[in-house]
């Protein structure tokens, strides 16, 4: 599959590997002509096994492909531990990578699930049970298809179990494929993570003169919590983390607790203050009647 503007041919990367590892499924089609018209699109896949080809810097899951040269793609970039959504639209590439430790070379993704709002296009990544981070999409898929729902056409790596579902919870599909259901999914919070957003022309003014096309880097600093990231492998780890969040908010519902405690004392005094059946001399005053 190829990608033309105006007679000139720009395959980028992600594009290469459609041409050559990716298939049509057209199963996952209907699912996302479907998906297209509800408020949110999940993307899952299962059992993710390194790509065969080890050359190739990106390991394609899915893409989907709209007219007007307009797509949007899922990869694995496993030698920088990130997970990549690469959005084409109207020949302008936009790549964003959320860091996800668990992506590792020769690894076994166990699960991998994107939620999509298709209101905000604020795609939500998680990885092996944990929440990884969260990006803004230059455009939701609904607003990619533009009116073109029958034109989508769902691409997937030959060796990938990938699946497309709508308007469902992300805990009960994570549970689905195997994540704990004791909550623990919500802890793993990866907020130190940096996404950076690369903007990439098809075309450039100097392509002429065989000069590449300019690279932009926006780094998208995440916002100042108390948390503590989470990048633990092992389950200890993940406790005594847990651990340190639920003292962290016992404090906080303490703080809470003493400041009300402070006002109420405060309306006590200030009550007996002007308490005139209390001032002296107005009891014996009263009894001596």
């Amino acid at each position: 599959m190829k990608a033309s503007a105006g007679g000139a041919v720009v395959l980028t990367t992600l594009v290469a590997v459609v041409s050559s590892a990716a298939i049509y499924d057209k199963g996952l089609t209907s699912s996302a002509r479907v998906g297209l018209a509800e408020d949110t699109l999940v993307l899952s896949f299962q059992g993710v096994t390194p790509a065969r080809r080890s050359g190739a810097p990106h390991h394609l899951l899915l893409s989907l492909a709209f007219p007007g040269h307009t797509r949007l793609a899922l990869a694995l970039d496993r030698a920088h531990a990130q997970v990549v959504l690469e959005s084409v639209i109207n020949g302008e590439t936009v790549t964003q990578k959320v860091r996800a430790p668990p992506v590792k070379p020769r690894v076994v993704v166990r699960s991998l699930v994107v939620e999509i709002n298709q209101g905000s296009a604020l795609a939500t990544i998680y990885v092996n049970c944990r929440l990884m981070g969260s990006i803004h999409l230059p455009k939701a898929p609904r607003d990619m298809a533009a009116q073109h729902d029958d034109d989508l056409r769902v691409y997937r790596e030959r060796n990938v179990e990938a699946s497309v579902d709508w308007n469902i919870s992300v805990m009960e599909l994570l549970e689905k494929l195997g994540c704990p259901a004791d909550g623990d999914t919500n802890e793993f919070m990866a907020q130190a993570n940096e996404v950076y957003t690369y903007r990439r022309a098809v075309r450039c003014q100097n392509l002429q003169y065989g000069e590449p096309c300019p690279t932009f880097t926006q780094p998208i600093t995440p916002p100042d919590r108390g948390d503590i990231p989470i990048n633990h492998e092992d389950e200890a780890s993940n406790k005594l983390v847990k651990t340190l969040a639920e003292l962290i908010e016992t404090i906080k519902d303490l703080q809470i607790e003493i400041q009300t405690q402070r006002e109420e004392t405060a309306l006590l005094r200030d009550a007996l203050l002007n308490c005139e059946a209390c001032k002296p001399g107005r009891l014996g005053s009263h009894s001596g009647r």
